[in-house]
């Protein structure tokens, strides 16, 4: 304790050698002290012996002889045991809910899905068919660890994984097989616990060229991709007789997937997931399926020589795709930020496998997002510089081009230029992403260059119109030509043509403005 707080101060070079020079042994007794489990009976020691060597990992002057501590000698093999015992009786520990503070019993609904997705299901708490071996149970009368030794040990393993010697101390403690267990903990509390291993499991794929395959033979694509789908309420329809395998060899991805509304209703208020009651998710499960969406692009594209191992298997892929559109479908519950984070899983798959639109879209998940995109955009800066990107990979398929033709979505960008809840996220460097997107969509699209045009002048009559420009307000205010007045009578109300006639104030004129920038862009 006394040490954390020496760091939390800053202290000077001077002082921090200082220590290690009366102290030559620190980082051996912390590594013995943690290693010493049965003549150490408080945990709270060795877990603040964990966060110490952390701490000491950041430095890099100590780095190397903190993971040679770590590694050599008598603790090699440290690392391997603590990690799969600690993570078994984590396990262990989720399969019996806890009961909530304040009572004495856990209700039978809440506590049959804190270990479990839904009735039946094969997933879940360490069961299921997967490549994943599920965690061994810890023998009887085996030390039990609580949450915050295992999020202290996590924690060591996040400061290991940032060096090239550190990533080496974790392959030869088999550190993916021992993470990827807590892939099925569904427990409301070890939800911080899981993002942890989330986030080391992608800085070690990221690091190591060999891990992203690693994982994935491992089966943990598979497992990412099943616990990303509980997450969004998406479950497979037989997950209880046949398991995934045998609905998707039907094709039918309506029968594949089935939304799991009852399991949300029932565990909402428990684990903070998005209800009819709320809205919105909790902001730990935002971050879990953040880090969820970023492993499952990371591992989906292994450096292979094998085209059939880059995607995702055929039952894991439809699994994949419900889940997406359910992100798409609600974007108001996941945010601008999984919004755009699904949208880019959907632009990488059609970029790497350009023959994967056809299933794409027989899931739907084109027709979802084009639908998203009209029914209004979130204001979010991160949601809408991926528009112009998922359009040109949409594009590179004429199906794709056809639809995005069909649906006009290039003019939701007069909204996003005008509206007053998007204008609002358009700073920084979000207008000249966007607009740098849109020259590549034009440039790479010919044929959406008129419709391009008409936007562009479409967004300058509608800020004309804002500033209470004489003429374009006069503009607006004319009656249609007839062979636009059917196209154009559900764009301009006449509400808005009034307000656009009498050149009110700018605040009044500007809801005004709005609905008339769609009538202006259409020829």
């Amino acid at each position: 304790m006394a040490f954390n707080t020496l760091l939390q101060c800053s202290p000077t070079a001077e002082e921090y050698n200082g220590l290690y020079l009366a102290e030559p042994e620190f980082v051996t007794e912390l590594v013995g002290l943690v290693q010493a489990e049965e003549a150490v009976e408080e945990e709270e020691l060795r877990t603040l012996a964990l966060r110490s060597l952390a701490a000491q990992l950041h430095d890099r002057s100590r780095n190397s002889s903190v993971i040679a501590a770590v590694t050599s000698g008598g603790q090699s093999g440290l690392l391997a045991m603590l990690l799969h015992k600690s993570i078994a009786s984590i396990l262990q520990q989720a399969s019996v809910p806890l009961a909530p503070s304040g009572s004495g019993v856990l209700p039978a609904d809440v506590a049959a899905v804190a270990v479990a997705p839904a009735a039946g299901s094969s997933w879940g708490a360490g069961g299921g068919s997967s490549g994943v071996a599920a965690a061994a149970a810890p023998p009887a009368g085996s030390v039990q660890y609580s949450v915050a030794f295992v999020d202290a040990l996590l924690t060591l393993v996040a400061a290991l994984v940032q060096s090239t010697s550190g990533c080496q101390a974790l392959n030869d403690a088999g550190v993916i097989s021992a993470l990827l267990p807590l892939m099925r903990d569904l427990h409301p509390d070890h939800v911080g616990l899981v993002c942890t291993s989330l986030r080391i499991l992608e800085a070690y794929m990221d690091l190591s060229q060999s891990a992203s395959a690693m994982f994935r033979d491992l089966g943990g694509l598979t497992e990412m991709i099943k616990r990303c789908a509980y997450e969004v309420g998406v479950l497979p329809a037989d997950a209880a007789t046949a398991g995934t395998a045998g609905a998707a060899a039907t094709g039918d991805s309506d029968v594949v997937m089935a939304p799991a509304e009852q399991q949300h209703q029932q565990q909402g208020t428990a684990e903070g997931i998005a209800t009819p009651a709320n809205k919105q998710l909790s902001h730990s499960r935002k971050s879990l399926l953040k880090f969820l969406l970023r492993n499952i692009a990371l591992s989906s594209y292994a450096p292979t020589g094998n085209l059939t191992a880059t995607r995702p298997q055929d039952e894991d892929a439809q699994l994949l795709y419900a889940s997406l559109k359910a992100m798409y479908t609600r974007p108001e519950e996941f945010g601008g930020s999984l919004f755009s984070l699904a949208v880019s899983v959907m632009t990488d798959l059609i970029h790497h496998e350009p023959q994967s639109f056809r299933q794409l879209h027989e899931a739907g998940l084109p027709d979802a997002f084009l639908a998203a995109i009209k029914a209004g955009v979130l204001p979010s800066g991160d949601a809408i510089v991926s528009i112009p990107s998922a359009l040109v990979a949409l594009c590179l398929n004429t199906t794709g081009l056809r639809r995005v033709r069909e649906t006009a979505v290039l003019h939701v960008l007069i909204d996003i230029f005008t509206s007053k809840k998007t204008m609002r996220v358009l700073t920084s460097d979000t207008p000249a992403i966007l607009g740098s997107g849109l020259e590549e969509l034009l440039r790479f699209v010919p044929v959406l260059r008129s419709d391009g045009v008409d936007v562009v002048l479409g967004v300058f009559k509608a800020l004309c119109i804002m500033g209470e420009d004489g003429e374009e307000v006069a503009e607006a205010s004319k009656p249609l030509p007839p062979e636009n007045a059917a196209a154009q009578e559900a764009a301009i109300t006449p509400a808005a043509a009034d307000a656009a006639a009498a050149g009110g104030s700018c605040a009044e004129a500007q809801p005004a403005a709005e609905d008339a920038a769609q009538g202006a862009a259409v020829p």
